[in-house]
């Protein structure tokens, strides 16, 4: 895999996570601070996510789709 496609699936990736918790919380499943809290994490998670794309794309690259695939069946494709 290729560096830049690495970094586009990381930041589709942070994207993602990032409109869940936003769902998650205007449906009222989470409390705002939970919500806060994830929204935090998932910006971390692709930072760092990111950092590792630069050194290990062929890595990085497959582990983000897992990710995506992991959201997706958790909240069992709301979006």
């Amino acid at each position: 895999m290729s560096p830049k496609s690495a970094q586009v699936l990381v930041l589709a990736t942070g994207g993602l996570l990032v409109t869940y918790a936003t769902l998650d919380a205007r449906r009222g499943n989470v409390p705002a601070e939970q919500t806060y809290k994830r929204i935090y994490s998932s910006f971390l998670a692709t930072v760092a996510l990111g950092l590792a794309a630069d050194l290990a794309p062929e890595l990085v690259g497959p582990f983000a789709i897992l990710i995506i695939v992991a959201a997706w069946a958790r909240h069992k494709g709301a979006l």
